[in-house]
Order: structure tokens, then sequence, then C-alpha cells
């Protein structure tokens, strides 16, 4: 031979089946012996359901944050809509109690209560503001962790997939030292 290969398995398993005999004519994709192990292929179904649970609860959290969004913005709307009634209102009084039609402890009231609503909508501006960092932070958190147990499944994808030896390159089987 000009190129000898030695083929081991990748994992612990036990021989199923001896696919191809020595003296067989192989290429690199070849199945030469095809292993079982309970163990492995447990731990790809569980690192899959780990990953669809991930998958469903992103977009679960996605959802939720999105309505938690609207919410907030809902929110605003009404305290904006609350500021500029009351804002209207504290013009409109200062006019009639400039003129002395009203009392200017009630024109000073609704000044006041102007500008608490000034004060409650820029907080809520912020508030919406910061909302949209921290969900972007959450998903991103989130992502993290569905692309680590994306990872985790690919990688026991590939230990059950390493239960059938290959090749690896073309030429002809020398010796399968192994039974069924």
């Amino acid at each position: 031979p000009k190129e000898i290969r030695w083929i081991a398995a990748e994992t612990p398993a036990r021989v199923e089946r001896i696919v191809v005999k020595p003296g067989a004519r192989v290429e690199p994709d070849t199945v030469i012996l095809e292993l079982s192990n309970p163990e492995v292929a447990e731990a790809q179904l569980a690192a899959q359901s780990a990953l669809t649970a991930a998958e469903a609860d992103l977009a679960a959290q996605r959802m939720s944050l999105e309505s938690q969004v609207l919410d907030q913005k809902a929110n605003l709307a009404a305290v904006e809509a609350e500021y500029e009634s009351a804002r209207l209102q504290a013009e409109a009084e200062g006019e009639l109690a400039a003129k002395g039609i009203i009392s200017r402890i009630q024109a000073r009231r609704s000044e006041l209560s102007a500008q608490t609503l000034q004060t409650r909508l820029d907080i809520e501006r912020e508030r919406v503001a910061k909302f949209g960092s921290t969900m972007r932070a959450q998903l991103d958190a989130a992502r993290a962790r569905t692309d680590q147990l994306r990872n985790t499944a690919q990688l026991r994808q590939r230990q059950a997939e390493g239960l059938k030896v290959r090749a690896g390159i073309g030429g002809v089987l020398q010796q399968v030292p192994v039974q069924e």
C-alpha cells in the first residue's frame, strides 16, 4: 500500500454490523462498520429536545417582550395626551386668572398639574428607550443560550454519525479486526 490509515471510532461502542469485508474497494465515504451506543443516542435526543425547547422559549420571550413594548408605548401615548390636556387647561386658566375671572390659585394648580405630567412624560419616554436596550440584551442572552444548545446538539449529532465508521480515503480495505 502507498498509504495506510488506521480508522478508529470516535466514541466507545458495540459493533452491530460489519458492512464491508477486507479486500473490498472503498471510497472515502464508504461505511465500513455500524456501531451502537445507547448513551450516545440518548444524549443526542436529549440535546435535540433541549434545543427545541430553547428555541420555543426564545420565540415566546420575544413575543412577550414585544407585547411589553407595545404596552409601554400605549402608556406613553396616554401620558402624552394627559400632559397636552393639562397644558392647554393651564394656558386657558392662566389667561382667565390674568383677567380676574378665576382665582390665581386655581391657575397655579393647573400649571403644577401640567409640570407634573411633563415630568411623568419625560420618565415614560426614558422608560420606553431603556426598555428597548433591555429587550435587546435579554434576547441576546437567550440567543446565546440557544446557540450553546445548538452547538451541543450538533456535537451529539456528530457523535451519533460517528457510530458509522467510514473509510476516510479511497483504496482497498486490508483488515477489520473486530467482531459483531
